[in-house]
């Protein structure tokens, strides 16, 4: 009988380093094919969250919700000017994303006719351990650990400039015209929702030209390694680079930047 040839020490080396190189081939594969499917999440919740927004306005007399920085609609002109509160989106939307809430908390408990969500507060809302309105308010990046990683921080946050009221440092804009849908000339260019690196209902976008706050620490712009989440006021969501939203201008505050699609007067 012929024995077998055995193999060397530096055929086994050969073989266990081809091994490694073809697993980590592989996980890297699945991991970028992961990465794309929580990309795709992420503006798939974005782009819900445009469409209930144009749902709450047409209830809502063409008026979007509102946020934290925002909660209620300005109307009039001097000293007729009024002030009607409104819900801040995270309490109002829920009933058009077909969101229902646990039983577990009567307070809270709604149908389509009966919404006691306008006085609910975020933490209200995660109190009752609703894994789907988490869901819905986070991007899928951030259950990875990716800031903010806290399970009742908010991952979205909606444009403040719908909801100027000319005391902010926007000396430019004539904002009383922006809170109703119907006068923003270019839905399909507007950014309504993006994605806060802190946790915020609402995104400070007005204060970027001033430089009184940056959009690389307001905005986490990278949540998806170079991309993040952006939804427009038409109801389509994409996943872009901060540069396709906003571009700084050399002569800010007096020059308007080089790109703004956050501000509804100059989006394009």
């Amino acid at each position: 009988m012929h024995s077998r040839p055995a193999f060397t020490l530096i055929e086994l080396l050969v073989a266990i380093a081809i091994l490694a190189l073809l697993l980590s081939l592989s996980m890297t594969t699945l991991s970028s094919a992961s990465d794309r499917a929580a990309a795709l999440d992420c503006t798939f919740r974005l782009r819900a969250l445009s469409v209930a927004a144009q749902l709450y306005a047409e209830d809502h007399t063409g008026h979007l919700p509102g946020s934290s920085h925002r909660p209620f609609v300005v109307t009039g002109i001097g000293a007729d000017v009024t002030y009607t509160p409104v819900a801040p989106w995270h309490a109002a939307l829920p009933v058009y994303l077909d969101v229902r809430i646990s039983d577990r908390s009567p307070a809270l408990a709604i149908d389509r006719t009966d919404i006691d969500l306008p006085t609910a507060t975020m933490t209200d809302l995660f109190s009752i351990e609703l894994v789907s309105i988490r869901e819905r308010y986070r991007c899928p990046f951030q259950d990875r650990g990716n800031q903010p990683a806290s399970p009742d921080a908010l991952g979205y946050a909606m444009n403040v400039y719908f909801w100027l009221d000319g005391s902010d440092e926007a000396s430019w804009l004539d904002s009383r015209a922006l809170t109703r849908l119907a006068n923003l000339p270019r839905p399909h260019a507007t950014v309504v929702f993006g994605e806060h690196a802190g946790g915020a209902d609402h995104i400070m976008a007005h204060w970027w030209r001033a430089g009184l706050r940056s959009p690389t620490a307001e905005l986490a712009h990278d949540r998806h390694g170079r991309t993040a989440g952006a939804a427009f006021l038409d109801g389509h969501a994409r996943d872009v680079p901060l540069d396709a939203t906003w571009q700084p201008g050399p002569d800010m505050p007096a020059a308007p930047p080089v790109l703004d699609r956050w501000n509804p007067l100059t989006a394009r």
